[in-house]
């Protein structure tokens, strides 16, 4: 059936030979050339047949990926999800971080790699690992099928790129088709060149940004050029990155207008002077803005091109290129440029073999998992034919960042003040898989230090195919909570602990992690007016608040388990993430001769659990909501438990560090609903959340007596996403003894 369905497109080609060939060329403009989706559209809406296409930088993706086999519905779909917007901005799902990063879950708002007096500098703007990432997901298919030759795409294509060494234009037909369109799009300061052998190349925009001249040499007899290149800002609109790369984009790039072109027969140019280089957050305007442009050239293009493609045959030769690779066996595991990590730890990393049999669109996100270990840099993944031509065989080329690691973070909100911290790794230790880590923190709420050692293991085992990492963590830290009590601003609480972590990650969405810590803290025990009422007669009372005189250690057990399904970063809740955690130990307080809140501090047993669920997504492109349920129950006594163990990172939505009555807390459920809303203005959201925590505490007169808590509350934020993470600014209203409203700010990643 297969070689019945070859023979019939063969013949049509064969019989189309017989009419003149269309020709398209597609400018270069960043997120402007979106638009030429558009255009594709109004032309297949038509029947308008493409022979030849040819683009350069972004026009080179999009003509590319249309050649390669990419139908219009996956862009449509790929718009919708944002996958452009996302692989541009170089963004990772959650469910993408690495065990490594998963230890210790520290936000690295900068990351510096060095090895002794060499370090790894950027070299671009802009990373492409992620958009190369998508085209390997659109072009790998055709490229393999093709087999080098770009006239055996779907439709034959032509990149333009420019050889800084020679100072010209270079027209690619054959080769990688992932590397050409690459080597196309590669804006000077922007993305990084490419080197090869002894030239250099970068956007084919500097000298031919509308490549009709290499459309009509690949035998196009009618050609239609389309430009979405717009004129440059003025300048007095040169206030931002964006309107700086348009204007050195335009000073740069060779002119690409109706009237400084030539060759053509037919000219779609599309103005869009409101989306600028990097804008691709605004995929459906401009596909719009594209569309309705082809539209409009449509009448006279078949006037004088009167001819009709067989949309049938076109869309039959497009899902077969796109399903070429599905069922074949990998013959053979190609690896180059590791040096820290050896073959076989690759190998074994990744979730494929050889000897399997192919799925490409499932498994090439499992191969890009490589990405998640912190020793990759970057990587770049091809398919080729084997020697019998029914097999494949996997080519990954590695990128590796250097040997030592430096990252730091902070956050600053208005009950935990200003914290940052700062993180010194020394990886491959030994030319094992071990690394050590040492992090300092200091700040309002959080000081101390830690240093670990871990194996996040590298190497995936077979049963069941997870991955399984250990840590030995000792560290001293000193936290200062908001105690909300009278005559007290803050409690301090210091543990020193030595604690052994196990997590293993099932599957990107499933984790479990266990560990076992001895630690010895110490506390300043709240006292004050409020206390004193209930604390009259109490030898050593007056001392609460003013002196450290609490003591003790205490053996520590946490089992965890994770499931992540969400699919975009915060604020937008999209998919399932639910977590449960049972934490518990032996406690010995070493003070049994001190009474607090009629309760002797003794020799106790605890155990506590916590559990949430939040489910959300986006039900249009600027409103979404999502809805949380967290359970925390203490299984025994109150003041059973150290004190940290009492601690609730938030009280109602506020994320407060808090303890306040909820130091007494038995057992408590908690639901929010959040709506989101975004105004129009980039990264910007609107929080507004409802919220109900209903439990039971124990009354500060009578230890032994539990009283029902039912608040409600509603929050309003406003959160703004920024390279150093979230700035918010919010009011909350909180029904406790009447309505309590508060405002708080907050900017930078919590840890």
């Amino acid at each position: 059936m297969r070689a019945v369905i070859i023979f019939l497109i063969s013949l049509t080609l064969l019989v189309g030979q017989e009419r003149p060939k269309l020709g398209l060329a597609l400018s270069g403009g960043g997120a402007r050339g979106l638009a030429h989706i558009g255009v594709l559209m109004a032309f297949e809406e038509h029947h308008i047949p493409i022979d030849i296409i040819g683009g350069t930088s972004a026009g080179a993706i999009i003509g590319g990926l249309y050649a390669a086999g990419v139908s219009l519905e996956e862009f449509e779909e790929w718009e919708v999800n944002d996958l452009l917007e996302r692989a541009m901005e170089n963004r990772l799902n959650p469910y993408e971080t690495s065990l490594e990063k998963r230890f210790q879950n520290l936000p690295s708002q900068f990351e510096l790699y060095f090895n002794r007096d060499r370090f790894q500098r950027p070299t671009a703007l802009m990373s492409d690992v992620g958009l190369s990432r998508l085209l390997t997901y659109g072009l790998a298919p055709g490229n393999f099928a093709a087999n080098g030759d770009f006239d055996q795409l779907v439709i034959p294509f032509r990149a333009i790129t420019a050889d800084l060494v020679k100072q010209k234009v270079h027209v690619i037909d054959s080769g990688s088709l992932m590397e050409s369109i690459r080597k196309s799009m590669a804006f000077p300061i922007i993305f990084e060149p490419i080197k090869e052998d002894s030239a250099l190349y970068v956007d084919g925009g500097i000298y031919d940004n509308l490549p009709i001249d290499a459309i009509r040499e690949a035998g196009a007899d009618y050609i239609v050029a389309v430009n979405v290149a717009t004129p440059a800002p003025q300048f007095s609109e040169l206030n931002d990155l964006p309107s700086l790369a348009a204007y050195y984009m335009n000073i740069f790039a060779a002119r690409s207008d109706s009237a400084s072109v030539s060759g053509w027969d037919a000219f779609i140019d599309i103005n869009l002077p409101n989306i600028n280089l990097l804008d691709f957050y605004k995929s459906a305007e401009a596909i719009q803005a594209g569309y309705e442009a082809g539209l409009q050239a449509v009448e006279e293009i078949k006037r004088e091109f009167p001819y009709e493609s067989n949309p049938d045959l076109f869309h039959l030769k497009q899902e077969m290129m796109r399903n070429c690779l599905d069922d074949r066996v990998i013959s053979e595991i190609r690896v180059s440029g590791n040096t820290l990590l050896t073959r076989e730890q690759v190998l074994r990393m990744l979730p494929i073999d050889r000897g399997d049999t192919l799925r490409f669109f499932q498994d090439l996100d499992a191969i890009y998992s490589l990405l998640t270990n912190s020793f990759i840099n970057t990587m770049s993944v091809s398919f080729l034919p084997d020697e019998t031509g029914e097999g494949l065989i996997l080519q990954i080329h590695l990128v590796e960042n250097l040997k030592m690691r430096l990252t730091g973070g902070f956050y600053f909100d208005r009950s935990a003040g200003m914290n940052i911290y700062a993180s010194f790794e020394n990886r491959r230790i030994f030319r094992s898989a071990i690394y050590n880590q040492a992090i300092l923190y200091l700040g309002n709420f959080h000081s101390g230090m830690s240093l670990s050692l871990s194996n996040p293991n590298m190497l995936r085992y077979e049963l069941l195919k997870q991955q399984l990492g250990m840590q030995l963590v000792l560290g001293t830290h000193s936290y200062e909570y908001d105690s909300q009590f009278d005559g007290v601003n803050f409690l301090t609480h210091t543990v020193t602990e030595l604690r052994l972590r196990a997590l293993s990650l099932l599957s990107t969405a499933f984790q479990l992690s266990a560990s076992a810590s001895y630690r010895d803290f110490g506390y300043q025990i709240p006292g004050g007016v409020y206390f004193n009422d209930y604390q009259m007669g109490i030898p050593g009372w007056e001392q609460a608040g003013q002196t450290v005189i609490g003591r003790g250690s205490y053996g520590r057990y946490s089992l965890e388990m994770l499931i992540d399904e969400s699919r975009t970063e915060f604020p937008v809740p999209e998919g399932l993430r639910t977590r449960v955690r049972l934490t518990g130990g032996i406690t010995r307080p070493n003070l049994r001769n001190f009474q607090l809140l009629h309760t002797p501090l003794r020799d106790v047993i605890f155990h506590r659990l916590d559990a949430y669920g939040t489910v959300g997504g986006m039900l249009t492109n600027r409103f979404g909501a999502a809805f949380s349920l967290e359970l925390n129950r203490m299984l025994g006594d109150a003041l059973q438990a150290p004190l940290p163990e009492w601690v609730q990172p938030w009280e109602g939505a506020l994320q407060k560090y808090s303890l306040g009555k909820t130091m007494l807390m038995h057992d408590q459920i908690t639901m929010i609903t959040d709506l989101l809303y975004n105004p129009g203005i980039r990264n910007l959201w609107i929080h507004l959340n409802f919220f109900q925590a209903i439990g039971n505490h124990f009354n500060f007169s009578d230890i032994t007596t539990l009283q029902p808590r039912d608040n409600v509350g509603i929050e309003l934020s406003f959160e703004y996403d920024t390279p150093i993470g979230p700035l918010l600014y919010g009011f909350s209203w909180v029904e406790k003894s009447g309505w309590t409203g508060q405002s708080y700010a907050r900017i930078g990643w919590k840890f």
